[in-house]
C-alpha cells in the first residue's frame, strides 16, 4: 500500500487523573463528544494518526473504533488484525462483508485472524479518495488526480474501485 510506519511516539495516560473518562469509549458516530475527551485528556498530534488503545470500546475489550480520519482507539484486548482494518477505515475504505468479491481475508472483512491483504480497488481508493486519511495527513496528493468515493457512494467508478475492478 505503500505505507511506512516511522517514528511513533507512546503516551502514556494511565496514571493521569485527568484521563480517567476516555477508557470506556462509546460509539465513535457520535462525534466529537467522545473524541475531543481523548483528544483533551491523552492528547493529539496534527498531522498524526494518532491510535489510542482503552480499556473498552463500545462496551468491548476486543473492538475498535475509526472516525474515518486521523483517530483510531482500540479496546485493551486488541491485535493488529483489527488495527489494520481500523486504518483501513482511517484511509476510507469501508467493509466488505456480504460482498460476493471479497473474501474473509481481505483486511476490511470483518473476520478474526485471517486478514491478510486489500485489492488493487481498495488501494486506489486509499490513495484517490481525497477524504482519505492517507491524503489529508500526508498530503499525498496534492493538486493530482484524486476521485471522490463516499462512504456508501454508489457510482459506477467508485463501486469498481472499491471492488479492485479498475
Amino acid at each position: 500500500m505503500g505505507v511506512e510506519f516511522g517514528p511513533f511516539e507512546v503516551g502514556d495516560a494511565t496514571n493521569d487523573p485527568q484521563a480517567s473518562a476516555p477508557y470506556a469509549f462509546l460509539e465513535g458516530d457520535a462525534g466529537d463528544s467522545v473524541w475531543n475527551p481523548l483528544r483533551d485528556d491523552i492528547g493529539f498530534r496534527a498531522g498524526r494518526l494518532n491510535i489510542y488503545w482503552v480499556d473498552t470500546v463500545c462496551g468491548g475489550i476486543g473492538s475498535g473504533w475509526s472516525n474515518f480520519g486521523p483517530q483510531v482507539v482500540m479496546g485493551k484486548n486488541t491485535g493488529d488484525e483489527l488495527l489494520s482494518y481500523e486504518i483501513g477505515h482511517a484511509f476510507s475504505l469501508t467493509h466488505t462483508d456480504g460482498n460476493a468479491n471479497f473474501d474473509a481475508t481481505n483486511v476490511m472483512g470483518s473476520a478474526g485472524n485471517t486478514r491478510q491483504f486489500v485489492t488493487e480497488g481498495q488501494l486506489f481508493r486509499a490513495h484517490l479518495n481525497p477524504s482519505s486519511g492517507w491524503n489529508i495527513l500526508c498530503q499525498a496528493r496534492p493538486e493530482e488526480l484524486t476521485r471522490a468515493c463516499s462512504f456508501g457512494d454508489s457510482g459506477s467508478l467508485c463501486i469498481k474501485a472499491a471492488e479492485g475492478l479498475c
